[in-house]
């Protein structure tokens, strides 16, 4: 059931809606600090299994780590996956690991700076940065709600 309320969901979607973001966990606090004034329903993994919350939004906060427990959560509710990279690449990433998680399907990639950007050396939907500013809140604000009312398609 929980499937088909997620499908059926996305049709009452508006920029007005409060969003329901199955949200993985990040070291940058300040950027934690920085989605929760969007005032959306922030949930961990666990809300999936012993609560009610059926997420519009899967967001990733370090792929290594979590890309693909939370890629298995954005097939199963039809939602999108957003990955957002929160700092640059380091040496000890093999490039085996990194081939098998781009190769995982993700709705939408995020760098937060460009230094960022270069150093996994992929492409990105948006190098994306934030601040304490309205503009800024409203452009997190408007991004999160044209990926969530999107369509959904995972290969």
């Amino acid at each position: 059931m929980n499937i088909l309320s997620s499908i059926l969901d996305k049709e009452n979607i508006n920029y007005n809606s409060k969003l329901t973001i199955l949200w993985g966990n990040s070291d940058n606090e300040y950027f934690n600090k920085f989605i929760q004034k969007l005032n959306h329903n922030l949930i961990s993994i666990d809300h999936l299994y012993y609560g009610d919350n059926i997420p519009n939004l899967v967001i990733c906060n370090n792929k290594i780590s979590q890309i693909r427990e939370l890629s298995l959560v954005s097939i199963r509710y039809h939602c999108p996956l957003i990955v957002i990279d929160h700092n640059p690449k380091t040496n000890y990433i093999s490039t085996e690991n990194l081939e098998e998680i781009n190769n995982i399907n993700m709705s939408y990639k995020i760098a937060l700076s460009k230094e960022i950007s270069k150093s996994w050396g992929i492409h990105y939907d948006q190098i994306l940065s934030y601040n304490d500013t309205q503009d800024s809140l409203d452009i997190w604000n408007n991004l999160l709600h044209n990926i969530s009312m999107g369509l959904y398609q995972y290969e």
